[in-house]
């Protein structure tokens, strides 16, 4: 507003040097209708210099908003991505119909619980007939943790993949050398019963360096049993290489 004021003084000058040889009430005529104009417009000036000035406050304004509110939205993302479990879209969710029991088969992480059947009776109770309720799953189960498709069980593809997803984590995918297999229907080698595999509840890891009838394990399968054991699978005796979500069968 100063300079605009100068502004003015400056053109009433300019306007008194022009005039120069007109008598003085002429100046003094032309120097009233300068001042007027200039007092009557006031007003709409210092409504357009205060627009402005509000304009360029909220731009100023508006990258620490946009901050806060991106700031606030990353927050929330990660607060709602802390519980989530990436499955297979073909996996039904198992929810919360089955829950812990004493053989430690808790739910882990944002995996729901499952019970861990013992026996022909209890594997058929919780997991049906054979061969059914069967999804093929996308998982970090191939040697050095590559991709690997693997139908199993739709009660356990969720727990089974988040196994492998835990190995690759801890840097323990160079363990797997082979992965053996999943869901077969059969029954068991030289017996007349079904197999863990007919149900997909069995799952082999570097067969040819556990061999089924050893007592002992490699000190790389001793590391990946561990966190199979994390997640509720139980290993037989005599059998290093194989991995069950049951027990007593």
């Amino acid at each position: 507003m100063r300079q605009f004021r100068r502004y003015a003084v400056l053109m009433l000058l300019v306007a008194s040097f022009f005039m120069t040889g007109c008598d003085a009430q002429q100046i003094l005529d032309v120097i009233g209708k300068i001042a007027n104009g200039v007092q009557q417009a006031m007003p709409a000036i210092k409504n357009v210099v205060d627009t402005f000035g509000q304009v360029a406050n909220n731009d100023n304004n508006a990258p620490a908003d946009n901050t806060a509110a991106a700031n606030n939205n990353n927050e929330q993302a990660a607060a709602n991505n802390a519980n989530v479990v990436t499955i297979d879209p073909n996996a039904e969710n198992v929810g919360n119909a089955n829950t812990a029991d004493a053989a430690g088969t808790a739910g882990v992480g944002a995996l729901p619980a499952l019970e861990r059947p013992d026996g022909r009776a209890g594997i058929e109770r919780v997991f049906g007939a054979r061969g059914a309720n069967q999804v093929t799953v996308t998982m970090a189960a191939g040697p050095n943790g590559s991709a690997r498709s693997i139908t199993c069980h739709r009660l356990i593809a969720a727990r089974m993949k988040a196994v492998f997803d835990e190995i690759k984590a801890l840097g323990l995918s160079n363990l797997i050398k082979t992965n053996d297999g999943c869901f077969n229907d059969r029954n068991k080698r030289g017996g007349t019963s079904p197999s863990t595999h007919a149900w997909g509840i069995g799952i082999d890891i570097n067969a040819s360096e556990n061999p089924m009838g050893s007592s002992r394990m490699t000190a790389g399968q001793r590391r990946l049993a561990e966190v199979f054991r994390k997640y509720g699978f139980y290993q037989l005796p005599n059998d290093p290489m194989h991995f069950q979500y049951c027990t007593g069968y």
